[in-house]
């Protein structure tokens, strides 16, 4: 099985919310995906729990302070995408320019 990661970088937009603080960041869809393919969003290290959204629907939460997820969005992607990772407030989250954490899309390939 072969597996290639993208990095979601910045930039990152920031919004903070009565409960924490939310990122959004648009990406578009991986090209030369096929039919053996899966397209994973993964969230590492994140300062506090929370949840992360592709596309208004929600993936799952984010379980403990520093914690690694990951999502299969194979069959949630679209030309064009937004992922938005909300975190409880806390001093990183207050202070950051962006998710402290790495977020990246991990492809996967079965043929």
């Amino acid at each position: 099985m072969d597996r290639h990661r993208i990095r979601l970088r910045k930039p990152w937009q920031r919004e903070a919310t009565a409960d924490g603080m939310v990122w959004r960041r648009r990406f578009g869809r991986p090209s030369g995906l096929g039919v053996g393919h899966t397209v994973c969003v993964c969230v590492e290290g994140m300062p506090s729990e929370g949840s992360v959204t592709l596309n208004g629907r929600r993936l799952g939460p984010l379980p403990a302070p520093h914690a690694s997820a990951r999502y299969d969005v194979t069959r949630r992607l679209r030309a064009r995408n937004e992922l938005s990772i909300h975190l409880e407030q806390s001093r990183e989250t207050a202070a950051a320019a962006a998710p402290s954490g790495e977020v990246c899309l991990e492809i996967s390939s079965h043929e």
